[in-house]
């Protein structure tokens, strides 16, 4: 995969537009699509008045700012394709009519799609393609930046470094893959973590590539305070048996990713701080 392959995939998934949501998947989808650049014109049904025809007007003043995108997103219920909401039934006969006056078809100008259902998970699996294009490009950029060969190619000319280094974390973009390390309350926890394609309470969530001696693969997440809040935040866990789970954990609540230290490990004294234990991108 080249530099160029990967910069025209990533603008191509930029242009896409969300043009129409299952209201069951409003929260998850419009998440990534924030996280993935892509624009939003479909209507929160809840919020919809729809025996009225307020919410038409609006979503045409929507479609139009979405013209100059190249794919239009239907998200669809847990059904399939064919699971469509009430107000999503009716957003569709304004998208094909919509559609066929301008350019007399359902395709756009240029050939590209302009109306493509796709399922919730086929839509977090763009989300982690997205995720290694990026990790591609940075890749190769720092191949680049790394050899005498090009010395007039730098870090610096790609914006990706200045004369303070910046968090691992302040990157915008979510890794592929993490590194825990330095984990000596369970060895096993140490080890390479792959990013997973469904997230866990609306947050991305690692497993670990490899499994334990035990066949076990722990495995980082977060947990809101649906439980309460002395167990909300994020956690870094493998379940030992019988609905016990050995597990480190990290208030951070606020965080979006893994935080990469202060985490805390349970002794016979209670949660006590781990020091050594990290979680960084890889």
């Amino acid at each position: 995969m080249t530099v160029e392959t990967v910069c025209s995939d990533v603008e191509r998934r930029r242009t896409a537009n969300i043009v129409s949501c299952h209201p069951s998947h409003w929260q998850e989808a419009t998440g990534i699509a924030k996280a993935l650049g892509h624009g939003i014109a479909a209507n929160n049904e809840p919020l919809c008045d729809i025996n009225s025809g307020s919410w038409r007007d609006a979503y045409l003043t929507s479609l139009e700012m979405a013209g100059t995108c190249d794919d239009w997103l239907i998200i669809c219920g847990s059904g399939g394709r064919s699971d469509l909401g009430q107000l999503q039934c009716l957003e569709l006969e304004v998208l094909e009519t919509l559609l066929q006056t301008h350019s007399g078809n359902l395709v756009s100008h240029t050939g590209g799609r302009l109306l493509t259902l796709v399922t919730m998970r086929e839509y977090r699996s763009e989300q982690v393609r997205y995720v290694q294009s990026l990790e591609a490009e940075l890749k190769t950029l720092k191949k680049k930046a790394s050899s005498g060969a090009s010395s007039s190619l730098s870090l610096e000319e790609h914006g990706m470094c200045s004369s303070s280094p910046r968090p691992a974390w302040s990157m915008q973009w979510t890794p592929v893959t993490l590194e825990v390390s330095g984990c000596q309350y369970l060895g096993s926890f140490n080890g390479v973590y792959v990013l997973q394609p469904a997230p866990h309470h609306d947050r991305n969530c690692y497993v670990r590539k490899q499994a334990d001696a035990f066949n076990r693969r722990s495995s980082i997440y977060f947990w809101e305070s649906r439980n309460g809040e002395k167990q909300c935040g994020w956690w870094l866990g493998i379940e030992r048996g019988k609905g016990k789970v050995l597990a480190a954990y990290n208030t951070d609540k606020e965080a979006l990713a893994p935080p990469s230290s202060n985490w805390m490990v349970r002794n016979w004294t209670g949660w006590v701080l781990a020091p050594t234990l990290q979680i960084l991108p890889i």
